[in-house]
């Protein structure tokens, strides 16, 4: 939102953005708490943020870009990085990086289109009127 504030303040004022929007979106939006925003440093978890997101996004990258949360999470451990399975999901989300997903769908063989079919010998009529007058396969 303060950077929404910041790419429109000189077009229309915080206020008026702050005003229009306070019944639309939950938070600070008032003029006083956009400037106390503004001014505060970086908390400890943005500066961490800062510090991994490019290298989940490295680590993705060197890793063909198919690793997961899972994975990722165990990567990011191995190279000595405390790091929690949320906190890495969350830093892929700002990365920009998914995981690529399993098929579910079973591929099985194609068939030649150009060769023939057998047959329909029994004329899709599979019961008998004795035993061992049809014999399907």
């Amino acid at each position: 939102m303060i950077r929404f504030i910041d790419e429109h303040r000189d077009r229309f004022g915080v206020e008026l953005i702050c005003r229009v929007l306070r019944p639309a979106v939950t938070g600070f939006l008032t003029a006083r708490g956009y400037r106390a925003a503004v001014g505060r440093a970086p908390s400890a978890r943005q500066l961490r943020d800062d510090l991994l997101a490019p290298e989940v996004a490295r680590l993705h990258a060197e890793n063909y870009g198919v690793y997961g949360r899972r994975k990722m999470h165990a990567l990011m451990r191995r190279q000595g990085w405390d790091i929690g399975r949320d906190q890495t999901e969350r830093l892929m989300r700002l990365a920009g990086v998914r995981g690529v997903k399993k098929s579910k769908r079973a591929f099985t063989t194609k068939s030649d289109t150009r060769t023939a079919l057998p047959r329909d010998l029994v004329n899709r009529r599979f019961t008998a009127d004795a035993p061992r007058r049809l014999w399907v396969c």
